[in-house]
């Protein structure tokens, strides 16, 4: 488990990330809790969680966040902090893409970017680095380009995968 705090407008908040792995089974999760508290020495309540899973895989199993993307901000300036994170998901039995997401949450509000890794498969150009941003990216500018530039620093090489 990682986390990770900040102090805005809002009060005190952590964001805590979760990894499980049971190859054995063919299972992985990944769960990211964002806490809040708004008075000093409040009590944390839950404002989002984040999950994801691959499941029943009998391949190569990944389930693992980008450190390179991990970031705490203000991009709109509204005093109110957006955590920025990526993640990889694959269950694969070649050198095929993983699936990449890279997600910023302020508060309750969500926006994210999905999408493959790019991999060099040694013909030439890299496979994969498609990408879609959801309606709530790109409705926001500002998130929209710190999210793309987040995304453009993790795939930009393919030894990220």
């Amino acid at each position: 488990m990682r986390a990770v705090s900040w102090h805005d407008a809002t009060g005190e908040n952590v964001a805590t990330f979760w990894r499980s792995l049971a190859p054995s089974f063919g299972h992985a999760r990944l769960q990211v809790d964002l806490w809040s508290t708004i008075t000093p020495g409040g009590v944390p309540h839950l404002v989002r969680t984040i999950k994801d899973a691959v499941m029943d895989c009998d391949l190569d199993l990944t389930a693992d966040y980008d450190e390179g993307a991990l970031g705490v901000s203000d991009v709109d300036g509204d005093g109110v902090y957006e955590l920025t994170f990526a993640y990889r998901l694959a269950c694969r039995g070649d050198v095929s893409p993983a699936t990449l997401k890279v997600v910023m949450l302020e508060q309750r509000d969500k926006y994210i970017i999905r999408g493959s890794d790019l991999v060099d498969v040694g013909e030439g150009a890299p496979v994969g680095g498609e990408r879609q941003l959801d309606v709530a990216l790109e409705e926001s500018p500002r998130f929209r380009a710190h999210a793309e530039a987040v995304w453009a620093k993790i795939v930009a090489t393919p030894e990220s995968s």
